[in-house]
């Protein structure tokens, strides 16, 4: 056995939280009307924190910057949050403007929607999202709710 793989197992015993993984995917998608996503929607602040520390979130905005000549024109793509009540505003309306939706499309989208995109989960486990959260928020603590082993 490799070093690397040997302190992995090692580390195994000694992280704090655990998330149980098993037909999470399917789990999440059928309980999309779940009364906790109300308790989630009066808990979070929509502070985006918790997506700006996230080494999978990738979600981005574009701004145009056109010069007062109207001769050059240039493109940025700016770092964005899914958390953001305009990051889904179109025109006529907003799919996701109660932060319940947002909340629960998030946690959706690295506990689910990646595994059937992707094959894999879109959370890693780094915490990041925990310890950043400035109310608290526990990412497993919410699946395992969800699942119905929370408190």
């Amino acid at each position: 056995m490799a070093e690397a793989e040997r302190a992995v197992l090692a580390a195994i015993p000694k992280m704090g939280r655990t998330l149980d993984t098993h037909y999470l995917p399917q789990l999440l998608r059928s309980e999309l009307e779940h009364p906790y996503w109300d308790t989630m929607k009066d808990w979070c602040v929509g502070c985006t924190n918790c997506t700006m520390v996230c080494p999978t979130c990738f979600c981005n905005d574009f701004e145009d910057h056109i010069d007062l000549s109207l001769t050059k024109a240039r493109r940025d793509r700016i770092w964005d949050s899914c958390f953001s009540r305009e990051f889904t505003a179109m025109g006529y309306a907003n799919p996701r403007e109660d932060l319940k939706y947002r909340y629960r499309h998030w946690l959706n989208h690295k506990l689910g929607y990646w595994v059937e995109q992707y094959g894999v989960f879109g959370c890693v486990g780094c915490g990041r999202c925990i310890t950043w959260c400035p109310v608290g928020i526990d990412i497993t603590h919410v699946a395992a709710t969800i699942r119905g082993k929370g408190s």
